[in-house]
């Protein structure tokens, strides 16, 4: 979106990133052993419905990646860019295992443990907020350089997103044809 949009669409696909985050630590947080012994039923159906959103995903990028790259109006694009960075975020069914066995590791059950979860998840969330900030801005200075600059970002992105998306759909379509 950095790329594509510029930095305020690609802030705003940030601060859903970081919503999604959110509810991955609220879930990680409230259910914890729930969601361990229902891992093996709902895991492989987030892996798919996920792996559906990138080719989604994907398909609009290779859409996009007929037209001209250059940094396209943004109206209408910020409640967009912010569901695009959330359902990225919640569909990912790897960050809420990273939370389910990070949380157990740091928190002491003698202490308040929705303070402690909601203080690891700020720290958390900045510093993966912080991380998304430094990648889209190198990857923006990267699409500068004489050498990468008639190369088709939207059309490299799609096919990253696809072929991780298809991996995904086949890894969690593959689960939920054993589990039924």
């Amino acid at each position: 979106h950095a790329i594509r949009y510029g930095p305020r669409i690609a802030a705003l696909t940030l601060i859903g990133d970081a919503l999604g985050t959110v509810v991955h630590i609220v879930i990680a947080t409230i259910g914890l052993q729930f969601l361990v012994s229902a891992a093996d039923f709902a895991l492989p159906w987030l892996q798919l419905i996920g792996g559906l959103y990138l080719l989604h995903l994907s398909w609009q990028s290779y859409q996009d990646s007929r037209f001209k790259r250059e940094v396209r109006p943004t109206s209408g694009r910020n409640v967009s860019a912010l569901l695009s960075g959330f359902i990225a975020c919640v569909s990912n069914p790897k960050a809420l295992i990273f939370f389910m066995a990070f949380f157990p590791a740091f928190i002491d059950p003698e202490f308040n443990v929705i303070f402690q979860s909601a203080t690891y998840g700020v720290i958390f969330i900045f510093l993966d907020g912080l991380s998304i900030v430094l990648y889209a801005t190198g990857t923006a200075c990267f699409f500068q350089l004489r050498l990468f600059k008639n190369m088709n970002a939207d059309l490299l992105g799609a096919i990253g997103m696809g072929a991780i998306g298809l991996l995904l759909c086949l890894k969690g379509g593959f689960e939920v044809l054993i589990q039924g």
